[in-house]
């Protein structure tokens, strides 16, 4: 049994980090180290070949695959509870199938170059005075607003159709979970810095941005009584220590490998994406196209390449300037219930 892997009730494999809390995740997004396979840790119950496998923990407990990908352990089981064991030979022929993206040629300076996006052709008036002091307290860098028409031409021109098309699946509904893709693209293609059109920066870029920089990241500050108590700290990235890496902003050099797997986790979900899986609304657009996935698709391969942690808030970054999110955007994508895929 050693070598083999375990393919949960949702048709994603089971995987094991480094310090040992387990999650589940699409074949195509896997990292092949952190593939399960059967130890003296966990018993394997029930006839492999009726695909009535269960995992028991040393606890006595079962292992229970949740939407999402986080892992629970339960006393009884049933569906949740069911693994099919596969060799890794499929696991790496799966994987081998899994859409590839064009490589980009890799450069190692960030670009002076800002990236916003919006729906509307020009930038929304309520936005005007957050863009103009975006590029007062930056002098010197260049700025792009991207509409949706802009955004569809770049996606064919540098990925081509079948990755436009993937775009154009998620649903128009879900305005956010678009964005969410095209930041990555865009500095994946580009470089440079992206920022929400509610976010802002009050400390020049310049003092930020060192000349050696490839990639800066930076999580919530989230522990008891701080500003942002709580955020980021979703059960299926529970194994990520402080939870999310933000992407209300991206700052990067083009090519570089983190969005490289982001992007390529992000095709795999829209290919295969599934209600029950990812389900709606805001938790569906934060697994499909938002932090959850940003987060685990960079953790893995975080020591393989060239980054920096930094502190978004105290370096002057602005979350949001936005007092009221209604009357500013409309309908929030928290509040729908259908796809997030078509």
């Amino acid at each position: 049994m050693s070598d083999q892997a375990f393919i949960t009730y949702f048709g994603t494999v089971l995987c094991r980090t480094g310090n040992g809390s387990f999650f589940h995740c699409l074949i195509e997004e896997a990292f092949v180290p952190w593939i399960y396979t059967a130890s003296r840790n966990i018993l394997v119950v029930g006839n492999p070949e009726d695909e009535q496998t269960h995992l028991m923990a040393e606890t006595g407990m079962y292992l229970s695959a949740q939407p999402g990908g986080s892992i629970d352990f339960v006393k009884n089981y049933d569906g949740w509870e069911m693994f099919r064991p596969v060799s890794m030979e499929e696991i790496h022929s799966r994987k081998s199938m899994r859409f590839r993206i064009i490589e980009k040629n890799r450069a190692f300076r960030i670009p002076r170059v800002i990236h916003q996006v919006g729906n509307s052709k020009n930038i929304p008036e309520s936005f005007l005075d957050n863009v103009s002091r975006i590029r007062d307290v930056n002098p010197g860098w260049d700025y792009i607003y991207w509409s949706e028409k802009e955004r569809h031409d770049f996606i064919y021109t540098y990925y081509g159709w079948d990755v436009l098309n993937a775009y154009l699946r998620i649903n128009p509904r879900y305005g956010a979970a678009r964005a969410d893709f095209f930041r990555y693209l865009c500095i994946y293609q580009c470089g440079g810095v992206y920022m929400d059109m509610k976010s802002r920066n009050e400390i020049p870029f310049d003092n930020l941005i060192r000349d050696d920089d490839e990639y800066l990241l930076s999580q919530w500050n989230n522990g008891p009584g701080r500003q942002f108590s709580g955020f980021g700290l979703g059960p299926e990235i529970n194994y990520i220590p402080g939870g999310e890496y933000q992407q209300w902003h991206v700052i990067a050099t083009s090519g570089h490998p983190f969005l490289e797997n982001v992007i390529t986790s992000i095709l795999a979900r829209i290919k295969n994406y599934d209600e029950p899986m990812y389900t709606v609304g805001r938790l569906g657009v934060l697994r499909v196209t938002g932090p959850y996935v940003y987060s685990a698709s960079i953790f893995p391969i975080l020591n393989e390449h060239k980054h920096r942690f930094f502190d978004a808030e105290q370096s002057g970054l602005l979350y949001s300037c936005v007092t009221n999110h209604t009357n500013t955007f409309g309908r929030h994508y928290s509040q729908e219930f259908t796809p997030v895929v078509l």
